[in-house]
């Protein structure tokens, strides 16, 4: 079902409504170099040889690469370029760190140690990272000031590699372990961090029906407060900053649904955009729509040499 299940409805729903949530179909990227949730290494040695003589980039992270890599195949092919995509979901994008707990989370680290061993094939290739980075650092789950509580339990990534002393602060170990495990692709200029896609606290598509349906409210005014949301995502600045000044290039999502965050004030009188009067920009309460989607691999393709 369209965002987490949609409401049985007592009437007739706004076709601006039912349009939108018909936007959000199908965004799944089936291509074979989409390789999501099972770490095939025969699928990638396919997709590798596929590549040789052309331009390639890779795109790893966790279900936030699933929600962008359909509609980064269209830009990077439209560039010019092959796509290899790696995904999975709750999938810190560093072998390594994982989210508890262990056997849930092997598979992760075999499609992480699958993908930065491809990336060591092509050292020409540009990398993007793309992940909640905010829930796996701070752990908790986003409140948006106005009634969207996310549910789910911790979220918080530790450092399990072999080896690894940890110190009395989790989430200062995870940030120097990725600097360090990171750095010698932040410092060639291959890699691209998308910073945190802003969390939107409630599943936006059923925000947006009870908004027209029980509510009767503007349907155009689907928004939280911006503040909240930029507070939020500063707890991973210790992280992107950090890799920003080993070379790492930085793309930020934010302003796609924060108008002006990313100079500080926001255009919109101080709010963040769920729905923009005829597209959702989420596919539920933290993923970014197709249409969202395209927007960062709008901005993706503009950083590619």
């Amino acid at each position: 079902a369209v965002g987490g299940g949609l409401l049985s409805m007592p009437r007739t729903v706004p076709p601006a409504v039912s349009g939108a949530l018909a936007g959000l179909e199908p965004w799944q990227d089936r291509a074979d170099c989409a390789i999501d949730t099972d770490p095939d290494a025969a699928r990638l040695a396919a997709c590798i040889d596929a590549a040789k003589g052309g331009k390639l980039v890779f795109l790893i992270g966790d279900s936030h690469v699933g929600a962008i890599a359909l509609p980064m195949r269209e830009a990077m092919t439209a560039a010019g370029y092959h796509l290899i995509s790696f995904s999975h979901p709750a999938c810190y994008p560093v072998v390594g760190v994982r989210r508890l707990p262990l056997p849930v989370s092997q598979r992760c680290q075999d499609m992480m140690q699958l993908a930065y061993d491809a990336t060591r094939t092509r050292p020409d290739a540009p990398v993007f990272l793309f992940s909640r980075w905010v829930l796996n650092l701070e752990g908790t789950r986003f409140d948006n000031g106005v009634g969207g509580v996310e549910k789910g339990g911790d979220g918080a990534v530790q450092v399990t590699a072999a080896g690894f002393t940890a110190g009395p602060d989790r989430k200062a170990d995870v940030i120097d372990y990725s600097v360090q495990a990171l750095a010698d692709l932040a410092e060639s200029g291959r890699l691209i961090v998308i910073k945190g896609f802003p969390e939107a606290g409630w599943s936006v598509p059923l925000r947006l029906q009870k908004r027209a349906v029980f509510e009767g409210g503007d349907i155009a005014d689907i928004s939280i407060p911006a503040d909240r949301v930029m507070a939020r995502l500063q707890g991973a600045d210790g992280l992107l900053d950090r890799l920003e000044a080993q070379g790492a290039r930085m793309l930020d999502p934010a302003p796609i649904v924060c108008a002006g965050a990313g100079a500080g004030a926001d255009g919109a009188a101080g709010r963040c955009v769920q729905f923009d009067g005829t597209d959702l920009l989420y596919r539920d309460d933290d993923h970014p729509s197709l249409v969202a989607g395209r927007k960062i691999a709008a901005q993706a393709a503009a950083l590619l040499p």
